[in-house]
């Protein structure tokens, strides 16, 4: 057994205080803290993404910065563009992060930046080499999905903070929640006039948007048009039009001639 020397209490004390800077019993000193950045100056996506009411990832100097209250944190990433998203079904938002290849032609590379309430991040490879991810809410399954290309591609959805493929979804869209379509056949005096209306939820915040599609009897087929956060857009015309029980970040797809859409903040647009 080796026996070490153990200084008494007493020198240990005065280690301690000249350590602090002498003998005076004060604290040790500390780095000042980073200086604040006010939350909600210019925190906008790309750059900037919201997680919590007090968490966010911002670019800041040429880095993925995470910031508590206003002060950043250790946690800093390589940059990229961020969006916020719900991808797991808990209380808190996902950061969605799209990097440049630095070469030309190639695609982006995609990370998911799962983030603590204390500002504790982790980054998790996603996919590589995708133009764009669109983030679908299924009512048949647990967690949100990624969709990507059109129709369901790929499929991963965010287990336990790592993505991993789909089980048990269906088809994008299956089934329609409603459909919109003549209720009998119309005739040429019918040509104009609305055969068919919804007033439906599109986007999820608690009020209806009108629907209303109207007889084009040259083409036998249905012209839909839909009112959106005070836009008002055209479905392609179709035989028919489903209003599925999916949605595109947000808003409901919408399946026409067989394509399904997705809102894009101005219209529809097919297929998404």
């Amino acid at each position: 057994m080796v026996l070490r020397h153990v200084p008494p209490i007493g020198a240990l004390t005065a280690l301690t205080c000249l350590a602090c800077g002498g003998l005076g019993g004060g604290e040790p000193d500390e780095p000042p803290p980073p200086a604040p950045i006010a939350a909600d100056e210019g925190c906008v996506e790309p750059g900037c993404a919201v997680v919590g009411p007090n968490l966010q990832v911002r670019s800041h100097e040429g880095r993925l910065v995470v910031f508590v209250d206003g002060r950043a944190t250790g946690d800093r990433f390589t940059d990229g563009l961020v969006r916020a998203v719900e991808l797991d079904g808990d209380p808190r938002a996902e950061v969605l992060i799209s990097r440049d290849c630095g070469g030309n032609g190639c695609l982006p590379d995609w990370w998911v930046l799962d983030c603590a309430g204390g500002g504790r991040c982790d980054e998790v490879p996603l996919i590589e080499q995708v133009p764009e991810l669109r983030v679908v809410e299924g009512s048949n399954a647990r967690h949100a999905l990624w969709v990507l290309g059109q129709g369901t591609i790929t499929c991963l959805e965010l287990v336990r903070g790592r993505p991993v493929p789909c089980d048990g979804w269906v088809e994008v869209g299956d089934p329609p929640q409603a459909v919109l379509a003549p209720s009998s056949p119309p005739g040429d005096a019918d040509d104009g006039k609305v055969v068919a209306s919804l007033t439906v939820d599109l986007d999820g915040d608690g009020r209806k948007e009108d629907i209303a599609c109207s007889w084009w009897s040259r083409a036998q087929l249905v012209n839909c048009r839909t009112t959106l956060h005070g836009v008002e857009a055209t479905v392609p015309a179709a035989p028919s039009v489903e209003i599925l029980s999916t949605r595109t970040e947000g808003v409901l797809d919408v399946r026409a001639n067989g394509l399904t859409g997705r809102w894009d903040g101005g219209g529809w647009v097919f297929p998404w």
